[in-house]
């Protein structure tokens, strides 16, 4: 919070100037130099080079800023899905993960209305995944869901705001998944052969 104030509370502003920050835009990625040998003849690759270096901007309808802070308040005062109240313990495990790594900042809850734009999910644990051992076993995998489906009793949820028609056609979508599955499966049955 102290942080954002000196970048008047903007979390842009803060991720513009500190360009070598994990939370920049695109740090995940390889630099865009070497991605673009191999994308610059995709057609999104225009676009993908954008949200890399400038992050990703959705087209949504708008939200009026009583709206924003009213529905801000009222997650405030519900609160997290069950899931992760049932889980706390490992909700909090993967929070203190994701900000000590840097993949995630924390502000207080009455300072979030404070932050331009800024609108609230609640957060879940999904215990749908499993994590396959080197014996083969399953363990179950926790992972931390943000619901920007979930619809207050004021305003439309992030996902419902979503202008469709703007959107960029998704393409080989089945073929991503069959891909990652393949890979998946090579990485199970030959987990120490580097690559």
């Amino acid at each position: 919070m102290e942080i954002l104030k000196q970048y008047q509370n903007s979390v842009s502003k803060y991720i513009e100037e500190n360009e070598d920050s994990i939370l920049s835009y695109g740090s995940e990625f390889r630099p865009v130099t070497i991605l673009e040998n191999l994308l610059m003849h995709h057609r999104s690759w225009p676009t993908l080079r954008c949200i890399i270096t400038k992050g990703s901007k959705w087209p949504l309808e708008p939200i009026s800023q009583c709206d924003r802070l009213q529905k801000n308040n009222k997650f405030i005062s519900r609160g997290n899905h069950k899931s992760a109240k049932t889980y706390l313990n490992i909700l909090k495990g993967t929070l203190e993960q994701e900000v000590s790594q840097g993949w995630m900042i924390s502000v207080p809850l009455h300072y979030i209305n404070k932050i331009p734009e800024s609108e609230l999910a609640p957060v879940g644990m999904d215990d749908k995944q499993f994590k396959i051992l080197q014996d083969g076993s399953k363990l179950t995998k926790y992972r931390l869901t943000h619901d920007q489906s979930f619809v207050a009793s004021i305003g439309w949820s992030v996902n419902s705001r979503v202008i469709r028609d703007k959107l960029e056609p998704l393409f080989y979508g089945g073929c991503l998944s069959r891909l990652i599955h393949y890979i998946l499966s090579i990485r199970y049955r030959h987990p120490t052969v580097k690559y």
